[in-house]
């Protein structure tokens, strides 16, 4: 059995204000700063550059009234993923056999036996 920290699936951070748009790709230089994108991503400064972020979840990405943001992440395999996350996971919605881990900038899919969240702890059984 695998037991992984919890962790919201709502990140906020401070909204990056700036002449013209951003895109990703864009350079940046503070950590985590970010903004929506759309109603349906965020994009998030990671290792100087700005990573898009889905936020699929209920609500999608929102401003928030302190000028910062909240994306409801509700992560799929292989979409990027915050590095505020890295090595935490959660249970695919889609698939009760399956959990998700943030990899290196990527949610990667975990086969087990069933997945639950626990004591504030998602469990994935491996047998």
């Amino acid at each position: 059995m695998s037991r992984f920290s919890p962790f919201a699936l709502v990140l906020v951070s401070l909204i990056f204000s700036a002449c013209g748009s951003v895109q990703a790709g864009d350079s940046c230089e503070r950590a985590e700063e970010g903004l929506c994108d759309s109603d349906t991503a965020a994009l998030i400064c990671q290792g100087g550059t700005f990573t898009e972020i889905p936020c699929r979840g209920a609500g999608g990405c929102l401003t928030t009234d302190d000028d910062g943001f909240i994306c409801n992440i509700k992560p799929v395999a292989g979409d990027a993923c915050p590095q505020v996350m890295e090595g935490q996971g959660q249970c695919d919605e889609t698939n009760e056999n399956q959990l998700l881990k943030c990899e290196q900038g990527t949610w990667a899919a975990m086969e087990c036996n069933g997945c639950f969240v626990s004591d504030s702890s998602v469990m994935c059984f491996q047998e």
